[in-house]
């Protein structure tokens, strides 16, 4: 039954008990399904984290314990993880992402300039001479919020950099802040359900996390300057501009070093906060980024392969249509390999254009991602209430396109994820991951520079 594929269930109506359990007993007894992941939706009802929504959830945990059905926990309301359900933005506004703004003037000198820093978290105050790329660190010219400097011989482009709150979903960069998004969403539902964790709940789902949810994909964090002074041993002040502008020689290799620290404040904030919670909860950590089917990672995860680093069973996000995704599905596996992790998990099925999915297809899809590398089925997935599903197609015993292969569809998935998990990684030739690369070629706000010119 565990090697069997667990849809993701997409709460999107009043719950009663009556219709949970017809429901839920149909997924093992007509479907053939080997579990299943609750996902609450602004349209659940009781609303998401109230007394009235643990009720009914505490009732299917209960319930699939009864059946044999291991659950995976899905970790916030609809998609992307982050929000807590809007609660995070009310409770810890502090705890919300962050983006990294710009603010800059051209003054030619010699002359003596004053201007207002801009508001937010200063990073970093820098004036660049546009023809030799010269740069000087202007901080220690700012007292009481404004500027005043002498600019020298030249034409300047004085610089401002500085980070603002933005976005709806927590600060991914920032572990204190993810802190306190699981206090409550994760500490909620261990507060409740703790039996159950580790032996019913076997697994989480964060889903979509990524740096793209601020103006530009310009995600940043206020701890950025110390975090990057902890690794390198210096302030990272005049490599700012890189982010925007070429600032000669330097550009990539300030690139790849900004750029860099950022992708690892990203798999250890955000991903080793969960981990380390759920290590301690006797579950393993699942879940994907956004768009971890792209080869440009860095605006998205910020490296697919580190992302994944403290992740017990890296995932795929393989919906939309049957083949979307090849190019970016070798780093999640990859990451597999590389952190030895027996299982790796894929989001399958959900939104393929309508009437595309047939019996067919499930077989399709299935046999071209284990050929990728996954070897944990989860389908995308099953509606509470059909009639107000939005995105297709209905993956359950209910669609007249393939329910009667349904059970024997989860046959075919339980043995081969049975053979599959577990595996050794057998290959004669080795890819190198060029991310550095990817990173360096990388620029806000400047069309075309996302890919590099190989």
């Amino acid at each position: 039954m565990q090697y069997r594929s667990r849809p993701l269930y997409w709460l999107n109506d009043k719950l009663d008990s009556a219709t949970l359990r017809e429901q839920i007993q149909a997924m093992r007894d007509t479907g053939g399904f080997g579990g299943f992941a609750p996902l609450p939706m602004r349209s659940t009802q009781p609303e998401y984290l109230t007394d009235g929504y643990f009720t009914h959830y505490g009732f299917m945990l209960e319930l699939a314990e009864k059946l044999g059905l291991t659950v995976i926990f899905y970790d916030d309301r609809d998609f992307p993880t982050g929000s807590a359900g809007g609660r995070l933005a009310e409770k810890y506004p502090d705890s919300m992402l962050k983006n990294l703004r710009k603010v800059a003037e051209e003054v030619t000198g010699p002359r003596p300039v004053e201007l207002r820093v801009p508001d937010g978290t200063l990073m970093a105050a820098v004036a660049m001479e546009t023809g030799t790329k010269q740069r000087l660190d202007l901080a220690g010219f700012i007292k009481d919020g404004g500027l005043r400097w002498d600019a020298p011989a030249g034409t300047w482009k004085v610089m401002f950099f500085v980070c603002v709150p933005e976005g709806s979903v927590v600060d991914y960069l920032d572990p204190e802040a993810v802190k306190h998004f699981m206090s409550l969403t994760y500490d909620e539902y261990a507060k409740r359900f703790g039996r159950f964790f580790g032996s019913t709940i076997t697994m989480s789902f964060f889903d979509n996390t990524a740096m793209v949810y601020t103006s530009g994909g310009r995600t940043w964090t206020t701890a950025f300057n110390k975090k990057f002074q902890q690794k390198h041993g210096t302030n990272p002040a005049l490599l700012y501009p890189a982010l925007w502008y070429d600032i000669g020689p330097d550009s990539e290799a300030a690139r790849v070093a900004l750029f860099g620290i950022r992708a690892e404040l990203m798999a250890e904030g955000f991903v080793r906060t969960l981990h380390d919670w759920c290590a301690a909860h006797g579950i393993q950590l699942s879940g994907h980024p956004a768009g971890n089917y792209e080869p440009q990672p860095v605006e998205v995860s910020g490296d697919n392969i580190k992302f994944y680093q403290h992740c017990d069973i890296p995932l795929l996000d393989s919906i939309h249509y049957y083949g979307h995704g090849r190019d970016g599905f070798k780093l999640p596996t990859s990451a597999a390999f590389t952190y030895d992790r027996p299982i790796t998990a894929v989001e399958i099925y959900g939104n393929y254009p309508d009437g595309s999915v047939d019996a067919t297809t499930l077989y399709r899809s299935a046999m071209e991602l284990y050929f990728r590398g996954a070897n944990l089925m989860i389908p995308h997935g099953m509606w509470y209430e059909p009639k107000t599903m939005h995105i297709s197609p209905e993956f359950s015993h209910r669609n007249p396109r393939f329910n009667a292969e349904l059970p024997a569809y989860n046959r075919y998935v339980g043995r081969c994820s049975l053979l599959l998990q577990g595996g050794r990684h057998v290959a004669d030739i080795g890819v190198l991951y060029p991310v550095v690369a990817l990173q360096a070629a990388y620029q806000f706000e400047v069309p075309g520079r996302q890919q590099p010119n190989w």
